[in-house]
């Protein structure tokens, strides 16, 4: 019987952490990205950031803040995640940077 990733503590785990991981390039002028995330994850990094922002008729979009980079929208980021998450992979840790109004 193998292991359930889930039953360890979480500092069981060494995890490959992210900056910016939606983007496909630099951070100024590039393309935030759906392949970029799931690139990331194939890769094995488990801390992603996504940097949340509110978007034309009120659909939140990810992109970095007061740059000229091109948005993606947070729920396509989401599935991405959710399509790369296996019960029998390391956790996956996602932090947000808020910066959707009230």
């Amino acid at each position: 019987a193998r292991e359930d990733p889930r039953d360890r503590a979480l500092s069981d785990y060494f995890i490959s952490a992210s900056h910016n991981t939606y983007l496909s390039g630099n951070q100024l002028t590039s393309s935030a990205s759906v392949e970029a995330l799931s690139h990331a994850l194939r890769m094995g990094v488990r801390v992603i950031e996504l940097d949340v922002s509110d978007g034309a008729k009120g659909s939140p979009i990810v992109k970095h803040g007061g740059t000229m980079t091109r948005p993606v929208l947070f729920s396509d980021c989401v599935a991405a995640l959710l399509e790369h998450v296996h019960e029998e992979t390391a956790p996956l840790i996602v932090t947000l940077g808020n910066g959707c109004g009230p």
